[in-house]
């Protein structure tokens, strides 16, 4: 069963990045680069982390998660926003501390949980875009990664997993859900705006 689970995680985590993808190219969804590419980077650390520890549900969905954050990088470099502001700086910066941190220190939580923080930090321009553009955001790509992290979680609850294999999956399990319901919410309130401007007309 948890086998079967976990598989069922993966795959669901290893297409989400199609749709987003295929919005992309349609001009459909705008990806804030900077995250996109921090994520790439804090991501491949932790595969590194995944991989040392045994870890195999963080590490199969942390790995398959950056190859879908550098097809984002690369085909949405024509279509996202390129700009880099101060939040997106200190991100990158925090990446380069919390990757810095796997050479210089071998409790393997610690650096997981510095990279995760930095990883936080680089979500909120996304965040904040899912809030303020929800149309330009894939919503099927992030129910689809939602859902996988969900199930890869769950498998490697149930497979009795370390602190390291359950940080990941429970992190982005995490902000998967917030995002959808970043999503939806944002989404109603653009349709209710514009129910009440039609209205008004």
């Amino acid at each position: 069963m948890v086998a079967i689970i976990l598989g069922a995680g993966l795959l669901l985590s290893s297409i989400s990045a199609l749709p987003y993808l295929r919005d992309v190219t349609r001009g459909r969804a705008r990806p804030r680069l900077a995250s996109w590419a921090i994520w790439a980077v804090l991501l491949s650390a932790m595969t590194y982390i995944g991989v040392r520890e045994g870890q195999v549900a963080s590490a199969v969905l942390s790995m398959v998660s950056v190859v879908g954050c550098i097809a984002i990088v690369v085909t949405g470099w024509r279509h996202g926003s390129r700009a880099l502001g101060k939040l997106d700086v200190v991100a990158l910066v925090g990446a380069a501390v919390g990757i810095a941190s796997l050479f210089v220190q071998k409790d393997a939580v610690l650096a997981l949980a510095i990279m995760l923080m930095v990883d936080t930090i680089a979500y909120i321009p996304t965040l904040l875009h899912a809030w303020n553009e929800p149309e330009e955001e894939s919503a099927v790509s992030w129910i689809v990664s939602a859902a996988g992290s969900v199930l890869t979680f769950g498998a490697a609850l149930m497979a009795h997993a370390s602190v390291t294999g359950l940080l990941y999956p429970a992190y982005s399990a995490t902000f998967g859900i917030i995002m959808v319901m970043l999503l939806a919410i944002g989404r109603a309130r653009a349709t209710d705006s514009a129910y009440q401007t039609d209205y008004v007309d």
